[in-house]
């Protein structure tokens, strides 16, 4: 949908806005019950952007693995998964002008974008691999049990 979004005018008694993007919100939420394929989603962006106030990886982890290029805000855990001009981009929460520099960015540097989603990607797989992170957590429980009062 490519709409201006106006406000609901409440001394109307307007509760949505003009154009309904609510009723196409409510719209894809419904059928997205019935077809949720975030794979074929995100096939068809060019940029993925997360513009989350508070969260921890979110759909950013989604749309790396999906090799995405993918803008997020430098929230919770986004950091930990987009390292900014390497494997996304970072904007800061709360900050549109930040976040429309960085979306612009990616749709006039298309080359980088796809360099920083291939990275983006590789470093996700890396991030999230089960037997890595096994081993990792193996390792913490075995160094406590070791260090502890429990060894003795």
């Amino acid at each position: 949908m490519v709409a201006y979004m106006y406000p609901p005018k409440r001394y109307l008694g307007q509760k949505r806005g003009l154009k309904e993007h609510e009723d196409l919100i409510a719209a894809v939420a419904v059928a997205s019950d019935k077809h949720k394929d975030a794979a074929r989603l995100y096939s068809g962006f060019d940029i993925a952007v997360h513009p989350s106030h508070s969260e921890n990886v979110g759909g950013a982890v989604e749309s790396l693995l999906m090799k995405i290029p993918t803008i997020t805000t430098d929230v919770g855990g986004f950091p930990d998964v987009i390292k900014h001009r390497q494997t996304g981009l970072l904007a800061k929460a709360g900050n549109p002008m930040d976040l429309a520099e960085k979306i612009l960015y990616y749709l006039d540097h298309p080359d980088q974008a796809e360099a920083h989603a291939w990275k983006g990607h590789a470093h996700t797989r890396k991030l999230f691999n089960v037997k890595r992170t096994a081993r990792e957590i193996k390792g913490i429980y075995e160094t406590i049990l070791s260090t502890s009062a429990f060894s003795k």
